[in-house]
């Protein structure tokens, strides 16, 4: 009898955790292994890379973790949550906050350049450390980016990693 009930303890916490979603930024190695596709190793990538760059500004960041790409990416979306339990992709009941924008429309996969923090720049696909500060640097000189494109102006960024970028890139309007 102990067992089973100690089963079915185990079955609910699972399924509620596989409800509620996983929250990258906070669960432990045991807690990433339930996201589909991460095994034990993966799991401690992901904890390894997420105390040596600061915590995850969306699920889509997880391919800067080695070995997840788009596939696996993929599978763990709908059980990935970041923050405060929200989960990274669009509710249908709640739509995501407008922003103007002079580039690519803003959701909430996208990163504003002219008001993200540094750990919210290194979300950028190909943006390191030393580059979201380069960015930051480069907004503060010579005020707001009009657009995304505008982002080769800053050393380190070429139409290559522009290329990467634009697809999760805002700038919204200046004022």
């Amino acid at each position: 009898m102990r067992f089973i009930f100690s089963f079915f303890c185990i079955f609910f916490l699972c399924i509620q955790s596989a409800i509620a979603g996983v929250d990258i930024n906070t669960a432990t190695a045991s807690e990433l292994t339930t996201l589909s596709g991460v095994g034990p190793k993966t799991a401690e990538k992901i904890i390894a890379y997420r105390e040596a760059n600061g915590p995850f500004a969306s699920c889509d960041q997880l391919t800067s973790v080695k070995g997840i790409g788009a596939k696996t990416l993929a599978k763990i979306k709908p059980q990935c949550v970041t923050g405060d339990g929200e989960s990274t992709q669009a509710s249908p009941s709640t739509p995501a906050p407008q922003r103007k924008s002079t580039s690519a429309p803003a959701n909430a996969n996208t990163v504003d350049i002219n008001t993200a923090s540094a750990s919210q720049l290194r979300a950028l696909p190909g943006v390191g450390p030393k580059t979201a500060e380069k960015i930051i640097a480069y907004r503060e000189a010579n005020g707001p980016f009009a657009s995304c494109d505008q982002l080769t102006s800053v050393k380190g960024i070429g139409a290559k990693t522009l290329a990467k970028i634009k697809p999760t890139c805002s700038a919204s309007a200046a004022e």
